[in-house]
């Protein structure tokens, strides 16, 4: 079984490579400094000099237009998917040196061989004062931007629309655009995912924004890659999906500073089991 999972790297730092991993330098084609020894996404069918607005959204069409991988997947140089059974439901801060290639490839095997589609925790928006995904959404972005991308699938993917509606009321949704896929359910989401964004980037006026908000592609593929789930997990009976863990990996003190950012209910949820490994 031919796996890849691509490590998502923007500046300089640890790389991690095995037959799983594959680390790729994403806005390779507007860095002024090219990582040595790791493949960028400026080469082939590309849209690296979007990486600004688009984040790691550059290396995934990357990876859709120039591999062809039976499973492949994306990660963060600091975010990644676990696939042991005893990080399953669990976001876990890890703020010490570990073996990180050989804990993050246990089981991955296992785990394709049964699953069409393997993500991180879903998370539930509620433990973020929100009600649901929609108004997450407006509260930390801006509401315009979700509503071209939900009037684009009302008319240009109208199969879609009604579970993208469906995700915009649910209080969970998944978020850091993590996850491993099946080629062929990968080709149907990137298919779908950049078709509704290349639509709305033609809409959306970002000239004004900040840094952050300029990331809007990122932030928007998040709702669109739920709303795919949804309609996989309804529709298509042949697609096993499957949550499993994500590890971020960081120093201590920015781990204590974003648990002091959240709902202290969230760092009391079993089902999230949010907790440091120490």
């Amino acid at each position: 079984m031919d796996i890849k999972i691509y490590v998502c790297h923007h500046k300089d730092g640890t790389i991690y490579r095995n037959k799983y991993f594959e680390p790729i330098q994403v806005g390779r084609a507007l860095s002024h400094k090219v990582i040595n020894g790791i493949i960028g996404d400026d080469t082939g069918d590309n849209i690296s000099s979007k990486n600004r607005e688009w984040c790691e959204l550059t290396g995934l069409y990357w990876i859709w237009k120039n591999t062809n991988h039976d499973y492949v997947g994306i990660n963060h140089y600091r975010r990644y998917i676990i696939f042991e059974r005893d990080y399953f439901n669990k976001i876990s801060f890890f703020d010490k040196k570990i073996d990180k290639i050989s804990c993050f490839s246990k089981g991955i095997e296992e785990i394709c061989y049964d699953h069409s589609i393997v993500l991180p925790p879903l998370l539930d928006v509620e433990d973020f004062s929100s009600d649901n995904v929609y108004n997450h959404y407006c509260e930390h972005h801006y509401k315009k931007d979700i509503d071209v991308v939900i009037s684009i699938v009302k008319n240009k993917h109208k199969d879609y629309y009604d579970y993208v509606i469906m995700a915009m009321k649910s209080k969970e949704c998944v978020f850091g655009n993590l996850f491993v896929m099946r080629r062929d359910v990968l080709d149907e989401y990137c298919s779908f995912l950049f078709s509704v964004l290349f639509s709305a980037e033609s809409i959306i006026d970002t000239t004004e924004y900040d840094s952050y908000q300029k990331r809007v592609y990122g932030f928007l593929s998040e709702r669109l890659l739920y709303a795919f789930l949804l309609k996989k997990k309804f529709y298509d009976k042949n697609v096993n999906i499957i949550h499993v863990g994500q590890v971020v990996y960081l120093d201590a003190g920015f781990v204590a500073r974003v648990v002091r950012m959240v709902k202290p209910k969230w760092r009391k949820r079993k089902k999230l089991g949010l907790y440091r490994n120490k």
